[in-house]
């Protein structure tokens, strides 16, 4: 079964660091994809780590790309909702 991560504030303090230890441990392959997990981040500025980025505001975005991506896990990270 594959693993789709949604995380949110993934260019925060705590994203950053997450997907930084993500990349170190060997779970985050290019562009957020390795096997039987993919991870997509979602936030106002591009994460610094190199993954699937979908630039949104929580606030007030279309949520569409959910549809296509339906993540299985999501790790709320961003600091307003």
């Amino acid at each position: 079964m594959e693993r789709r991560i949604l995380i949110t504030g993934a260019s925060g303090f705590i994203g950053t660091n997450l997907l930084m230890k993500m990349q170190k441990e060997g779970l985050l392959g290019a562009k957020g994809k390795s096997e039987g997990l993919s991870v997509l981040a979602v936030d106002m500025v591009e994460p610094a780590v190199e993954v699937a980025w979908e630039k949104a505001d929580l606030r007030t975005t279309d949520w569409g790309f959910l549809e296509d991506f339906e993540p299985t896990h999501v790790l709320h990270l961003a600091p307003f909702t």
